[in-house]
C-alpha cells in the first residue's frame, strides 16, 4: 500500500485489494490478514480531516474497553478484526461486562464489543473460529492488559 497519499486512496487501493485476495473469493487468509494488519496502521498514521476525526473510532476506545474488562479472572479477550471478543468462564462477570459496553451472542457462547453501530448486512452466520479465520486474531494476555494502563 506504498504512495498512497490520502484517506480516500487508501480506502479505494483497500477495497481492490479485499476484492482480490479475501478468502471468501478463493483468496489465502494469511495475505488478506496482513492486507488488514498494513491497511489499520496506515489507517492510524494517515491525517484525518475533522469530519473523520469525530465519527471514527480510535485505539483509546477499545483501550479503554479493554481497561474496564482487563482485572475480570478467567477470560479470554481477543481482537478480530475490529470487534473485541471475550470467552472463557464470563457468566460470574456478565454484569462487569455488560456495564463495560459488551454484548452476549448466544450463538457464539461468546461476549462481542464493537466501536459504533453495526448492522448486518448479510444472512450467513459465521461462527466464531470462522471469523477468527477470516479476520485475523490478536489474544490479549494479561501482561499485554496491563502494560496497556
Amino acid at each position: 500500500m506504498n504512495g498512497v497519499e490520502t484517506l480516500q486512496e487508501l480506502k479505494q487501493l483497500y477495497r481492490k485489494l479485499v476484492k482480490e485476495h479475501h478468502p471468501d473469493i478463493g483468496g489465502d487468509t494469511a495475505v488478506m490478514t496482513q492486507i488488514n494488519l498494513e491497511f489499520e496502521y496506515l489507517y492510524e498514521s494517515m491525517p484525518k480531516t475533522k469530519q473523520e476525526q469525530a465519527s471514527g473510532e480510535s485505539a483509546e476506545d477499545y483501550m479503554g474497553v479493554v481497561n474496564k474488562v482487563s482485572g475480570l479472572p478467567d477470560i479470554k479477550i481477543e481482537l478480530c478484526g475490529t470487534w473485541l471478543w471475550v470467552t472463557g468462564s464470563t457468566y460470574q462477570v456478565k454484569d462487569q461486562l455488560k456495564a463495560a459496553g459488551f454484548r452476549f451472542s448466544p450463538k457464539k457462547q461468546a461476549w462481542y464489543w464493537y466501536y459504533g453501530k453495526y448492522r448486518k448486512t448479510g444472512r450467513r452466520q459465521l461462527s466464531l473460529d470462522e471469523i477468527r479465520r477470516l479476520y485475523g486474531t490478536k489474544e490479549l494476555e494479561t501482561k499485554e492488559r496491563v502494560a496497556i494502563t
